[in-house]
């Protein structure tokens, strides 16, 4: 299906398709000038794990799309407060299985997601390697959320706001989707479940943002136990700076550099 989004995805040439995986609907984004087949993303779109779509995050999809010669796949996973967690889990782990099964090789296969998608994404991370899937080839994350609690957001906040994230209302949230949840769980805080077995990771994040210090915790987890990790840190820049590609560019800059680290992924594949 042809589709031309509005904003910052107008001038870039590109198809929609909807589909169900395993029993989550998705929606499949691929701009007109990227390969077929070369990189499949998964991509969990960030939201609080309150709102947010595969709409939502469709104009961001296309330029990574163009950038990363990849097509897109955006889950449309359950959120709160209806389904609080491991519903969003749940449903990632399903989507994963459900590529597998439509013959994606995990050798192309990469996984990526923003703020509360990174969350996700780092948690499917620890359910394939807990589960004896195959890995995906690299890991993306745009400002994670990687503690439950947001007691590190909390405390950058005080000291200088977050511009973006109204951390007061969006912590108890936070706090309330994950509910009863082992905070040891490694789904629920994905910094416990990393191990040397995590694919090649790249993590951005903005100076502006309460989350820099999450994303700082979680690239020093992971280097420490052998993963190649890179984290890009963006002075001046705001929570998912990305999303503003086509108005700002550090933005466009910024998916051009994970598009180069996906490149350099392929290569020493």
């Amino acid at each position: 299906m042809a589709d031309r989004a509005s904003g910052s995805a107008r001038r870039i040439a590109h198809r929609v398709s909807t589909a169900t995986l395993n029993g989550v609907p998705c929606t499949w984004v691929q701009a007109d000038s990227a390969v077929l087949g070369e990189t499949t993303v998964l991509y969990l779109h960030g939201g609080g794990f309150l709102v947010g779509s595969s709409r939502s995050h469709t104009a961001l999809a296309v330029r990574l799309s163009a950038a990363c010669d990849a097509r897109i796949c955006l889950p449309d996973y359950r959120l709160s407060p209806e389904y609080p967690h491991p519903a969003g889990a749940d449903d990632a782990l399903a989507t994963y299985r459900g590529l597998l099964a439509a013959g994606v090789d995990p050798a192309r296969l990469v996984v990526a997601g923003d703020s509360a998608g990174g969350h996700l994404a780092a948690g499917l991370i620890n359910d394939v390697i807990r589960e004896g899937l195959p890995r995906p080839a690299a890991v993306v994350l745009l400002s994670p959320v990687i503690d439950p609690t947001a007691a590190s957001a909390m405390a950058r906040d005080r000291r200088r706001r977050d511009p973006v994230l109204a951390v007061p209302f969006w912590a108890p949230a936070l706090r309330a989707h994950f509910g009863g949840a082992g905070i040891r769980d490694q789904r629920t805080t994905p910094i416990d479940g990393v191990d040397r077995r995590w694919p090649p990771t790249f993590i951005q994040v903005g100076t502006r943002e309460c989350l820099l210090d999450d994303a700082r915790s979680f690239a020093s987890a992971l280097k420490s136990v052998g993963v190649q990790c890179e984290l890009q840190v963006w002075p001046g820049q705001v929570h998912v700076f990305q999303m503003l590609a086509g108005l700002v560019p550090e933005a466009a800059d910024a998916i051009a550099e994970i598009a180069r680290f996906l490149h350099r992924t392929r290569r020493a594949a």
